[in-house]
């Protein structure tokens, strides 16, 4: 079951040269980016006649399980990347929470599972040590200095 999909107006670039889309090269979206896979035991036999025909063999509806596989429950979520995991984008767009759910529907703790309600933080800019100075040099030096040049040449003409 697919999870997490991309809006309709995404698309996946194919070349590494430009984030623009391309028609007929890039892949347009909706883009499946998280699915989650349920295996439960009645489905063994369905999944014992995909092995067989991946072996070659002719199968049909009715063929048995065989003894040799013990099919359990069991969970599993395939995720295109895993970068929104990580300590630089955990707490970006709900990045943390959608992992932490994603851990504990895993462990099979669904009570754990919930959805936050919205809070409105100041959004976070970060910047290198280079934009900081320049940042810091436009807003203390150059535009105070900007503006005494010019009351100053206002001043001067006015008198």
């Amino acid at each position: 079951m697919p999870l997490v999909n991309s809006s309709k107006s995404s698309f996946g670039e194919t070349t590494a040269n430009r984030a623009e889309f391309n028609e007929g090269q890039d892949l347009s979206g909706p883009a499946t980016m998280m699915v989650i896979v349920n295996r439960r035991p009645e489905t063994a036999r369905n999944a014992a006649s995909i092995l067989a025909e991946l072996r070659g063999e002719k199968t049909t509806e009715k063929t048995p399980a065989p003894r040799s596989f013990n099919f359990k429950r069991s969970r599993v979520v395939v995720v295109g990347d895993s970068d929104f995991a990580t300590n630089s984008f955990f707490h970006i767009m709900g990045n943390g929470n959608l992992f932490l759910n994603t851990v504990n529907y895993l462990a099979s703790k669904e009570n754990l599972i919930g959805v936050e309600p919205r809070t409105f933080d100041r959004p976070r800019v970060n910047l290198t040590n280079r934009q900081m100075k320049g940042a810091f040099f436009l807003s203390v030096v150059l535009i105070p200095l900007l503006l005494a040049v010019i009351g100053t040449a206002v001043w001067w003409r006015q008198r």
